[in-house]
């Protein structure tokens, strides 16, 4: 089972979805055949972006992270 992140309505910025792809690389790369950790994370990255996205603009931030199981 392997997780796909996508990101959705997020605040426009370089940092941001710079720091999401290479987050997501890692995450890939890494592949651990363990269900659980893989979903630990998946709310690791989860939190990470939502407050990264957080202390850029707080107020015009809207994140929505999906996971779709393939």
């Amino acid at each position: 089972m392997s997780f796909t992140f996508d990101l959705i309505n997020v605040c426009n910025s370089k940092l941001f979805f710079t720091s999401y792809i290479a987050i997501q690389e890692k995450i890939r790369k890494n592949l651990i055949k363990n269900f659980y950790v893989k979903k630990i994370q998946m709310i690791q990255l989860k939190n990470y972006l939502l407050a990264l996205c957080d202390d850029i603009q707080s107020s015009m931030c809207e994140v929505t992270i999906t996971k779709l199981r393939n």
